[in-house]
């Protein structure tokens, strides 16, 4: 396994397209699972950590509809469930207390595309 890669990873993702008085309308699921990863030699790993690096799986969902032609409305949520996960860590030689990288916090939002 290379230093700073998860020893497994993938990624799952179910869609259902349909219609609702003739505007198409799609739901959307996405489960992604990152396994243990290696710590970096570089990154002179000297202490305990205090999370374990990798192994974590995130949940996000999708719902969207073409609105009008050309007008599509999608509401979304990542990491739904709000996990904490850690990409990445450094502790400085042990001269300071060890610094982590994680991954985005629970997301949600609009997006709204149209094409000209």
């Amino acid at each position: 396994t290379l230093d700073g890669t998860p020893d497994i990873q993938g990624n799952i993702g179910l869609q259902y397209d349909f219609r609702i008085a003739q505007h198409p309308i799609f739901a959307r699921a996405d489960v992604t699972y990152v396994g243990h990863i290696v710590a970096k030699s570089t990154d002179f790993l000297l202490q305990a950590q205090p999370y374990p690096i990798g192994e974590y799986a995130t949940i996000s969902a999708r719902l969207g509809a073409d609105v009008i032609e050309r007008l599509r409305l999608e509401a979304f949520i990542d990491n739904a469930f709000n996990r904490f996960g850690v990409t990445r860590a450094l502790d400085n030689a042990g001269s300071t207390v060890p610094t982590v990288f994680t991954i985005r916090p629970r997301t949600f939002g609009l997006v709204l595309t149209y094409q000209f």
